[in-house]
Order: structure tokens, then C-alpha cells, then sequence
């Protein structure tokens, strides 16, 4: 997982995804809910940055699910920045700003 971070924050988005896959098959593995949570949270990134809307908003839906079952208050005011930041991206101010 934290290969996959440094790598997205190099730019080497191609390594990143591939860290972050393994690291999410990993976290399934042994149940780290937490985990699983960070990698699809970085998906969501990656897809952003990307200009992958549709994969992004998936990546968006599973961490929310995951956010919402854990109830984090930390990762919920996360996870409304990231949903801010991907309505912004695709130009839907209103929703962007109710996520905010």
C-alpha cells in the first residue's frame, strides 16, 4: 500500500495501480477492512488524476460503502473531500459543493 502512495505521488501512475491491486488482494485476504478502505480511496485517486471518471466513481462507491460501515468520522470528512474533488472534476459545482 504505501508502495502504491509513493509511487502515485512520483507520477509513476502505472506502478501505483499495480501496488495498489496488490495491496488491496492482500487486505481482502486477511480481512483489514481499514486497509481495503485505503486502496480503494487511492483507486479513486489514481482514477481521478487519470481522467477515468467511471472507474473513479466505482472506486468512490466501494469506499464509501466500506467509510459508512466503519462510521469514521475522519473518513468520512474524507471521503466528502473526495466526492467534492470528483463532482468539481466533472463540473457538477452543486453536487461538489453539497459534498464539501
Amino acid at each position: 500500500g504505501n508502495l502504491a502512495l509513493v509511487h502515485f505521488q512520483l507520477g509513476a501512475g502505472e506502478d501505483a495501480e499495480r501496488y495498489n491491486r496488490e495491496a488491496l488482494k492482500l487486505f481482502e485476504a486477511v480481512g483489514d477492512k481499514a486497509g481495503v478502505a485505503r486502496c480503494w480511496k487511492l483507486a479513486s485517486m489514481m482514477h481521478t488524476v487519470a481522467g477515468r471518471k467511471e472507474e473513479a466513481e466505482k472506486a468512490l462507491a466501494a469506499y464509501a460503502e466500506l467509510v459508512k460501515q466503519r462510521g469514521s468520522k475522519q473518513e468520512l470528512a474524507q471521503l466528502s473531500m473526495l466526492l467534492g474533488l470528483h463532482y468539481e472534476d466533472a463540473g457538477q459545482v452543486d453536487k461538489a459543493s453539497a459534498a464539501y
